[in-house]
């Protein structure tokens, strides 16, 4: 019995030998849990392609397991990002990449230290080296570049494509064209144009095209740079006619609360003529290539017009406060290879590279090409031409002149706003 025990407690021994080596071999294997990768924020505002091409850019260049970082994406609507983004520049807490309207709404950011400087990069890096130098004008201060567009986009009138073959139309080439078009949908029982309301922008968008009607391109330069006030009578004459839409019944009567989406989708399904919005809207219904043609909204009364409104779009910028700027810029120069441009044109965008694409894809990309020809003066609007603040009083007085009869009393208060933001100003 004494034997067994002692054959018992060796065998003992040896498994517990056996499970302390077990376990200290197994403390000394390398810990092969991933690294965390810093988080770079990348705010943008856009929906249907954009959107996609953006999340499966950002999914391939965060597959690079040597990259220290990751970038997140960070979606918003057009007013909800306004706030947002002011708040976070006002807290000094901004987005790593942040998406910008160029100009007055870029201006102040750039003023105050937020946004970093590109120019360098943009001169040296071979997928922006060879971009027009003018395309980076209205991102640009003192020399220096703070931003990069991806595209450039113009206010057009989508029209049902169906609707007009039908009834032996053309897409009109002057205003007198446009309000007989006008005329002939409203008599039928179809809504002749289409505005999405519900957005403020779209009235000041609409204000606007009226402004280049009477007065072209000296009335919009004068009005910018504070020459003319909002009180002169080229103005008050643009607002007129501009009424004069709502009230012979040729606008939506929902306007107010009517989106994007819905408005292109009753042009599409027939229920309405023509809808005036910006070239971004083609991508974000799949019924659009098919259903849709696009032309400039006339301006001359028997002639057809080359000026437009029209500017970059989808502008990107680097805050101050992102710690890998360089990093930022890599993924930022990505996004003007000649694959992601072409991309974007084949869905109705104007890239901002030389046209990519030997034919067009469609008839919606073939009408946009001929805008972009037929376009020799672009007038950007109002609302990044001048800044948040005075921008949002134009959208709110444009709105007001459509369901106002007090239209001179609205003029005189935009100018007091403009006078209040402007001091210094002629027309002040």
């Amino acid at each position: 019995m004494k034997n067994k025990g002692i054959i018992v407690l060796c065998a003992s021994l040896m498994l517990f030998t056996t499970a302390c080596n077990l376990t200290f071999q197994e403390s000394e294997a390398p810990n092969e849990e991933p690294i965390a990768k810093e988080e770079l924020v990348m705010t943008t505002v856009s929906t249907g392609t954009m959107l996609s091409k953006f999340t499966q850019a950002v999914e391939e260049f965060n597959s690079k397991e040597e990259s220290p970082v990751q970038i997140v994406i960070q979606n918003y609507g057009t007013e909800d990002y306004k706030n947002q983004l002011s708040l976070s520049m006002a807290i000094d807490e901004p987005p790593d990449l942040f998406f910008t309207w160029e100009e007055g709404f870029l201006q102040s950011y750039v003023e105050s230290g937020k946004v970093i400087a590109i120019t360098d990069q943009v001169k040296s890096t071979h997928a922006t080296a060879n971009i027009e130098p003018h395309i980076f004008d209205s991102v640009s201060f003192q020399e220096n570049i703070y931003a990069l567009p991806l595209v450039r986009t113009a206010a057009v009138v989508f029209y049902n494509r169906q609707l007009f073959e039908e009834n032996h139309l053309e897409p009109p080439e002057n205003y007198e064209q446009f309000l007989d078009t006008c005329s002939f949908f409203k008599k039928k029982g179809i809504t002749p144009l289409e505005i999405s309301g519900s957005i403020q922008w779209s009235y000041s968008q609409l204000f606007l095209q009226y402004l280049i009607k009477v007065g072209g391109e000296e009335l919009y330069n004068g009005l910018t740079n504070g020459t003319i006030p909002w009180t002169d009578n080229k103005v008050l004459q643009a607002a007129k006619e501009m009424k004069l839409l709502k009230e012979n019944g040729f606008l939506n009567e929902d306007m107010l609360k009517i989106g994007m989406i819905s408005a292109l989708n009753r042009v599409s399904d027939g229920e309405s003529a023509m809808y005036l919005e910006g070239s971004w809207c083609s991508d974000i219904s799949k019924k659009t290539s098919d259903t849709l043609g696009v032309f400039l909204f006339p301006v001359s009364e028997k002639t057809e017009s080359n000026i437009g409104i029209g500017s970059i779009d989808q502008c990107y910028a680097i805050s101050s406060a992102c710690t890998h700027p360089d990093i930022a810029w890599e993924f930022l120069s990505n996004l003007c290879s000649e694959d992601f441009q072409n991309g974007l044109q084949q869905c109705g965008y104007l890239p901002i590279r030389p046209q990519t694409s030997n034919a067009p894809a469609t008839e919606l990309e073939a009408d946009m090409i001929t805008i972009d020809q037929k376009m020799k003066i672009r007038v950007s609007w109002l609302d990044r031409k001048l800044g948040t603040e005075m921008g949002t009083a134009i959208n709110q007085t444009a709105q007001q002149i459509l369901f106002s009869d007090e239209i001179e009393n609205l003029l005189q208060s935009l100018q007091e706003k403009s006078t209040q933001l402007f001091p210094n100003t002629a027309a002040s």
